[in-house]
């Protein structure tokens, strides 16, 4: 996302992103094809959800780090009271991710 060019520039960082069981390795997690599966829904589920939130509020950087942060602790709360049988690994996986998420430049820079 880039802002208006008189305005400076801001950037998200998300770190590691683990979306193959080769990636999850950088967890130290062992990663079935279906906690793959279900880490790619969660991550989706989340950008979707927070930029859409964010865009539609007229946010700046700022307030969409914020909206990912809840929409992050809200789909681990989901996961932690749902039977998947892997959600252990996939809370431990997300919040890493929502640990290591980071904007750099001016947070006050509308997105759109």
């Amino acid at each position: 996302m880039c802002p208006r060019r008189n305005e400076g520039l801001s950037f998200f960082g998300f770190g590691v992103v683990p979306t193959s069981t080769e990636e999850f390795e950088t967890f130290n997690i062992e990663a079935p094809e279906l906690l793959v599966s279900h880490m790619k829904g969660s991550i989706t589920r989340i950008l979707k959800r927070g930029l859409q939130t964010a865009i539609e509020s007229g946010g700046s950087f700022g307030k969409l780090h914020r909206i990912l942060e809840y929409q992050f602790q809200r789909e681990i709360a989901q996961i932690l009271s749902s039977k998947f049988r892997f959600k252990v690994q996939l809370v431990n996986a997300l919040y890493r991710v929502k640990r290591e998420m980071s904007v750099e430049g001016k947070l006050e820079i509308k997105l759109i």
